[in-house]
């Protein structure tokens, strides 16, 4: 594992080092599991624009990042269907279900439905969506038809077994799955510690999932806080979080690591966010541990270009990884 001081002085160095700017180790990275994570990704609501001419188009600038890794993850929030009943909220996301197929092109593996946007077209918009992502290939975690359902881990197979949960806090109360209700899993410590440890004796690594936090804010609660250092210790590797839309630090607690929030993505629920900086998270694992860490400093949509993640490059990645650093430093 780094050290934090190792963390800030790399990050320095790194804009000219990386193929793409990062905040980075120069560690040779062969022989470990690589794994890149992404914040919210909709492909709905404003999705698609009218630049899209086929699936190959959101993921396109930043496809060979996920292909390069052996297993990718993010957060998809909403529903993947052209039915359902819309859900009486403010903001509903739909996209049509051939959109899993962008996902699949991109070299996603696995993503979360733990969010209050997964149920924003009911049950039939979330077994759709769960259709469109098995029909592609996909695994996801977090959501289902009950409770238990929901609180199931997606276990990817690579040169070891790779575990996902996934919970959210983000309401409203209609989203959560019950014993005999559809919905997300909601966060609940107990039921954490109960899912990572069984989840410890089928996986070689367990990654957890959370939609928490507030919108717009650049640190993560106490709360948020709390609920990722009791994750870890209740034996996970790593925490993920998402939903305030915009970069959160990542902290190093004991021999795991916490990204509190990894923003927007490939966001259609906005056309044009005040902040379009965010990163591509990647993670290398070896032995039994998280050995080492990186940060693709994106820039999430433009004007000549919605909704496609790219690199940022010199002074633009830079100005990135300092935001991420102070971040970082101030948990």
């Amino acid at each position: 594992m780094l050290t934090r001081r190792e963390f800030l002085k790399i990050a320095a160095l790194s804009v000219a080092l990386s193929d793409f700017p990062a905040i980075a180790s120069q560690n040779n990275h062969n022989g470990r599991i690589k794994i890149t994570v992404v914040g919210d990704v909709t492909l709905g609501f404003n999705f698609p624009p009218p630049q899209m001419k086929d699936l190959d188009y959101p993921f396109e600038r930043v496809r060979e990042i996920f292909h390069a890794a052996d297993l990718s993850f993010a957060n998809l929030e909403g529903a993947l269907t052209t039915r359902g009943v819309r859900l009486p909220k403010r903001f509903n996301f739909r996209g049509d279900s051939k959109y899993a197929a962008c996902l699949r092109i991109s070299g996603m593996d696995v993503v979360s439905l733990a969010n209050n946007h997964t149920m924003d077209f009911g049950y039939v918009g979330l077994q759709d969506t769960i259709d469109a992502l098995k029909s592609q290939g996909i695994s996801y975690t977090g959501a289902g038809r009950n409770e238990q359902e929901a609180r199931k881990p997606a276990i990817i197979v690579n040169d070891r077994k790779i575990g996902f949960l996934a919970y959210s806090e983000i309401g409203p109360y209609s989203v959560f799955a019950a014993p005999n209700k559809p919905g997300a899993a909601r966060i609940d410590l107990r039921h954490v510690a109960e899912d990572v440890e069984k989840l410890k004796e089928q996986a070689d690594f367990v990654l957890v999932s959370y939609h928490w936090g507030i919108e717009g804010k650049n640190y993560p609660t106490e709360r948020q806080k709390t609920i990722g250092r009791e994750t870890i210790n209740a034996g996970a590797d790593v925490v993920l979080g998402h939903h305030p839309h915009v970069l959160q630090g990542i902290e190093e607690y004991k021999s795991g690591l916490i990204a509190y929030s990894l923003g927007n993505f490939c966001f259609g629920g906005n056309s044009n966010p005040s902040d379009k900086d965010s990163i591509i998270l990647r993670i290398y694992l070896n032995g039994r541990s998280v050995q080492d860490y990186d940060a693709v400093p994106v820039k999430i949509t433009s004007r000549e270009a919605p909704f496609q993640p790219r690199p940022l490059e010199g002074r633009e990645a830079k100005r990135v990884l300092e935001r991420l650093q102070r971040y970082s430093k101030g948990i």
